[in-house]
């Protein structure tokens, strides 16, 4: 069902790719396998595969890049990691400095992006151009964390989801 979903190419049960989805930068956290990597391209597939996994019971980590260093993006158990790298699209509001970008994209993209406009991320050290930008969407100041919580309910159209197994953290 996944595959039909997403295409067959992006959906993996292949040892070697469990096995590099299975930890990130983390030094505090042991690494676990999960028994299927699934990368989205659209909004629309995120939902379609967020439905599904809600009514087989499965646990869900979304994921773009896995550098974290707390270990949030290291999956559970039986669990499925949605690897969020292929939503790439950037929205910019001019008018409003703000700029609402997919999960796959990075500070080195979203910098290249807004050069282009004559703007730039202003929290963003150079040394982040490889790192995913999630955290950092910027909408009229109301703050990282707020934001991070509003693309997640976009994007995964949570409302439907109040009460589900979905594991978001």
């Amino acid at each position: 069902m996944l595959k039909e979903i997403v295409g067959e190419e992006f959906v993996s049960t292949r040892e070697d790719v469990l096995l590099a989805y299975s930890e990130t930068a983390s030094m505090a956290r042991d690494p676990v396998q999960p028994e299927v990597v699934v990368r989205p391209s659209s909004t629309e597939e995120v939902s379609r595969i967020l439905k599904l996994c809600d009514a087989e019971k499965l646990l869900v980590r979304p994921r773009s890049g896995g550098s974290s260093l707390q270990g949030e993006a290291i999956p559970k158990k039986g669990g499925l990691v949605l690897e969020l790298m292929r939503l790439q699209s950037i929205t910019l509001y001019e008018e409003l400095r703000s700029v609402t970008v997919g999960a796959g994209v990075t500070f080195g993209q979203l910098d290249k992006y807004l050069g282009q406009h004559d703007l730039w991320v202003p929290v963003a050290p150079e040394s982040c151009s490889p790192y995913t930008s999630v955290p950092f969407h910027l909408d009229q100041g109301r703050g990282i964390v707020h934001n991070f919580l509003k693309i997640l309910l976009d994007m995964f159209h949570l409302g439907k989801y109040q009460n589900s197994h979905f594991l978001l953290h």
